[in-house]
């Protein structure tokens, strides 16, 4: 990551107001999904994807409402991209969003100030493409990418 956008994008204060709707169209694709998932004992919903054209599996997780730094974050999105061979290359993403897309706000994307609303609108409809897979595949691909960065250290 480039280290003069991360330290100009800590010093923003807020989101920028055009990153609002994206992260509305990611927070409603995501949610659509995550009603075909499964619920664990904690209350937590999850669900497994697999985008083909990108060659991306995601993990979609809904727990409880949760407060972070003052601000609603519910829903969480990872992301791993898998090379031509099927095999993980690397983690590109782990977000945090609000649960409910009528709580999307300037002020609740603050984790997300410096991120471009273009990239939102391509992960909502790369979201919305892809299809459910299991959540052992997901599960399968994190351990073999962190086996690959043990063997690296």
């Amino acid at each position: 990551m480039n280290l003069e956008f991360l330290d100009r994008r800590l010093h923003l204060k807020e989101a920028s107001r055009r990153l609002v709707s994206p992260v509305k169209n990611v927070v409603e694709e995501a949610t659509g999904k995550l009603r075909d998932g499964v619920t664990d004992n904690f209350g937590r919903r999850h669900v497994a994807l697999f985008n083909e054209k990108t060659n991306r599996i995601y993990l979609l997780s809904r727990t409880p409402e949760v407060q972070s730094l003052g601000r609603s974050c519910g829903l969480f999105v990872d992301a791993i991209q898998l090379d031509d061979k099927k095999m993980p290359q690397k983690s590109l993403f782990q977000i945090q969003l609000p649960s409910d897309s009528n709580f999307v706000t300037q002020s609740s994307l603050y984790l997300l100030r410096g991120m471009l609303p273009k990239e939102m609108l391509k992960l909502a409809k790369e979201i919305g493409v892809a299809k459910i897979v299991d959540l052992h595949i997901y599960a399968s691909y994190l351990t073999l990418l962190k086996e690959r960065y043990v063997r690296q250290a």
